[in-house]
């Protein structure tokens, strides 16, 4: 399509393309976007949309991920170091990417941006929630966040759970691995 412009005469070009400028010829092209490890993707493949943790490009449309889900399904399941087929993908926005926090906290992980991996997902309870830890009888107590030195301790060693089930799951565990021990 040939198109006269005028000297003064501005074009808008959209936000997801770049103008191309070559022997006095403007094209208009999609941008490519660049992705980074640890960077939130939106994107959508021949099946459905997605939101991923980017990690790598393996080939022109394919991305590793070192966790994604699925949007729009009623179990947002979680996959891990894998790689998809992506197509019109961009950054996810903050609701995106809270979506897959969340679903990735439901399924007991985080992701630690710092170290760019999937870790266990631990839960930091605020002042006055009610948190549980287990004790050196391997009892479940249950007891009130106040940010103080035995919170902190509790914490730091991966004894805080959010309720008496995972405190008491964990229990139970640690109970079995001492009496399958042998002396």
């Amino acid at each position: 399509m040939d198109l006269k412009l005028n000297s003064g005469d501005v074009i808008t070009i959209p936000d997801d393309c770049k103008a191309v400028i070559k022997d006095k010829h403007i094209t208009v092209e999609k941008e490519v976007q660049e992705f980074k490890d640890g960077d939130f993707v939106y994107s959508i493949n021949d099946v459905c949309e997605f939101v991923m943790i980017y990690k790598s490009k393996k080939e022109c449309s394919y991305a590793n991920y070192h966790a994604s889900i699925y949007m729009g399904q009623r179990e947002n399941l979680v996959s891990y170091n894998d790689w998809c087929v992506c197509y019109d993908a961009r950054i996810a926005t903050e609701e995106e990417k809270q979506a897959l926090l969340n679903a990735l906290h439901a399924d007991g992980k985080d992701w630690d941006a710092d170290n760019k991996q999937i870790v266990d997902y631990q839960c930091k309870p605020k002042i006055g929630d009610n948190y549980y830890y287990i004790d050196c009888f391997l009892d479940v107590i249950d007891d009130i966040w106040s940010d103080d030195r035995m919170d902190a301790l509790v914490y730091t060693s991966g004894n805080c759970f959010k309720t008496k089930e995972e405190a008491q799951k964990y229990a139970d565990k640690f109970s079995e691995i001492l009496k399958e021990r042998k002396l």
